[in-house]
């Protein structure tokens, strides 16, 4: 979006410049003093040279519209886009919920679903205000400093159109208070509910964090991988000296550096032994 503000601001900047020509060169003729400054020149080339400035100023305007319009329906389209997908969840949780006995429903998913469908439409909505916000100033930008009113026309196609930002972010705040509503009605019963709703709803939560006994699992089966591979090694070893494959002399490998199987085989149940105890620390 800063890019786009630029590249119209760029645009207003130009079509100021071009309007300050044409009404520099009006005044000049029409000043009385340089009025025999102008007779001088040829009259078909001073009129071709009029003509050139006012098809260049209509030509940045109409580039300048052309660029606006194209911004804002990009940014419509994508906010459309995304409004529908955001109204589609929430249409799903609303079928899980009426069609599943309450028995059946996995309260945290249902939680997280609705708290991450609200998060979207309060995401869609600071969207579409910011983006609303940020065309508005330029058109008013635009009036100020050419003097022209576009900024009254965008407000007016804003509010009469059903697909605009504005009728867009208004209607949104239904949505969100449709999804305050279901959460206090599903976690919260009593006076206050729908505060508690609204202030649980926006809380920020923290990452998930694993708890010791889950660490501990995962820590304890991991470690018997260390002693599985040492298991496999043996096996390797076992298999080359049963079909009397010279396997050291294959791999490079030093036969004074070498460990033999028996070693391997301890090693391996040495620290088998050392995974066992650890279950009862």
């Amino acid at each position: 979006m800063k890019f786009i503000v630029l590249e119209l601001e760029g645009l207003i900047s130009q079509i100021c410049h071009v309007q300050n020509r044409i009404a520099l060169r009006n005044h000049l003729q029409n000043n009385q003093r340089a009025s025999v400054v102008w007779v001088d020149h040829d009259s078909e080339e001073d009129e071709l040279t009029c003509d050139q400035m006012e098809e260049e100023f209509q030509q940045k305007v109409a580039d300048f519209v052309n660029l606006f319009s194209e911004n804002d329906m990009k940014v419509s389209e994508f906010f459309n886009e995304n409004f529908h997908s955001a109204v589609k969840r929430l249409n799903g949780i609303r079928k899980y919920i009426a069609y599943y006995p309450k028995e059946e429903q996995d309260e945290n998913s249902l939680q997280e679903a609705i708290i991450e469908t609200y998060r979207m439409f309060l995401l869609l909505k600071n969207y579409a205000s910011i983006n609303f916000s940020a065309f508005h100033e330029i058109l008013k930008n635009y009036d100020r400093r050419t003097g022209r009113m576009i900024s009254p026309w965008f407000m007016i196609s804003q509010s009469h159109s059903s697909k605009s930002l504005l009728t867009q972010a208004k209607g949104i705040q239904n949505f969100i208070g449709d999804i305050e509503n279901l959460y206090a009605n599903r976690f919260y019963k009593g006076y206050g509910s729908l505060i508690k709703a609204r202030r649980d709803l926006l809380r920020r939560r923290q990452p998930h964090h694993m708890r010791n006994d889950q660490t501990y699992s995962i820590g304890f089966h991991s470690g018997f991988c260390v002693p599985l591979a040492g298991f496999s090694w043996a096996f390797v070893t076992l298999a080359f000296e049963t079909r009397r494959i010279n396997y050291m002399f294959i791999m490079n490998l030093n036969p004074k550096s070498v460990i033999r199987l028996h070693e391997i085989l301890t090693s391996g149940f040495f620290l088998v032994a050392i995974w066992l105890s650890s279950a009862y620390l």
